[in-house]
This record gives structure tokens, sequence and C-alpha cells, in this order.
């Protein structure tokens, strides 16, 4: 079944082997409006990163390649929220068009898994895939995505991180919100 679904996005499915942990953050002390994981060794093919957080208020949730906070991107996102239909969008330029690993509300616990495909390689522009969802109060709410990241260009990727910052709500990731970046042979 696994490597069927690997066959529809792309692939065949890595083996549990195939992934090997680059580094952890887990937020402890005070909440945080940010975080940067960096010195990404090129030895990998794709990057994971696994989120399981909680935030203080509602809020988009930007992804960052390389500190990029730049404008030039090409974004698609679908989700679906409760019983209702969600939303589907497509963007290009501004992050309110999509630069975002989740959309979350505020006491939610949520997961988000985002891969970073062909991080190393310097002759192509930068694509991001993310898988998210959370509770809701019982409505729920998933959502896939992906961004073509034009400002990072064809540099090999050397640091993730997300900065809530970007969209002026004031938001932070609460204490126990846990970001863990996995390097896929």
């Amino acid at each position: 079944m696994l490597n069927n679904i690997a066959a529809l996005i792309g692939g065949a499915a890595p083996a549990v082997g195939d992934y090997e942990s680059i580094s952890t953050y887990t937020v402890s002390g005070a909440s945080v409006s940010s975080f940067t994981l960096g010195s990404i060794p090129s030895t990998y093919k794709h990057l994971q990163l696994r989120c399981f957080v909680k935030l203080d208020a509602g809020s988009w949730i930007p992804f960052q390649l390389n500190g990029d906070t730049q404008t030039q991107r090409t974004t698609h996102n679908m989700r679906g929220i409760g019983s209702g239909s969600g939303n589907v969008s497509t963007g290009l330029g501004s992050t309110g068009d999509g630069n975002f690993a989740c959309v979350a509300d505020v006491s939610q616990w949520g997961s988000m898994i985002i891969d970073v495909l062909d991080y190393a390689n310097t002759n192509k522009n930068k694509t991001t895939r993310t898988y998210y969802g959370f509770d809701n109060n019982g409505s729920g709410s998933v959502g896939i995505g992906s961004v073509l990241h034009y400002t990072v260009g064809t540099a090999a990727v050397t640091s993730v991180g997300m900065d809530i910052t970007q969209y002026g709500s004031g938001a932070k990731f609460v204490v126990g919100s846990t970001f863990a970046l996995y390097g896929i042979k």
C-alpha cells in the first residue's frame, strides 16, 4: 500500500532506515515566534521537517529556506475544515499567497510534515511539499500544499525555519512545540 501511494506522489517509499535525524528543537522556558535549524549537511536526497505545535494565537505559520522572507513564490494549497469543503488556493508573489506550512487556531495541538525536495541540488529551484492538520475543537482541519521558492534560487538549502512575525499576528509557538529535521537518503 505504501509503495502504491509513494508511486502516486513521485517515487518509491523510503525504507525505515533511510531517515536520519539531523537536529531537533523543542520550545522550552518561554514561547517563541521563530526558530531556525541550520548547518544542514548536503549528504541526503531530501529533507523532512516533522512538527508537533501549538500556538498562543491563531495564525498562518510561514516556512523559510535559508532565512528567506522574500516574496517570489508559486504556491498551491488545499484545505478541508470540519464537514465543510474548506478552500483551494494558488498564488504567485507575496507570502500571504501561501508561503506557509500550516494554518492553526489558538490552543490546538497540530502536526505538520514538510518535505524539502532535492534540497542540495544546485541546478534547480527549491520546492517544498506540506501536509498538516489539527483538531480544531472536534471539527478538524487538514491540508496539503506546495511552494516553489524562487528567491532561494538554485542554492543548496543549509537552514530551515519558521517566523510567525512575517504575518504580524503576534502568535508564538508555546512550550512543548517540537521540530525534528530528518535527512532522507
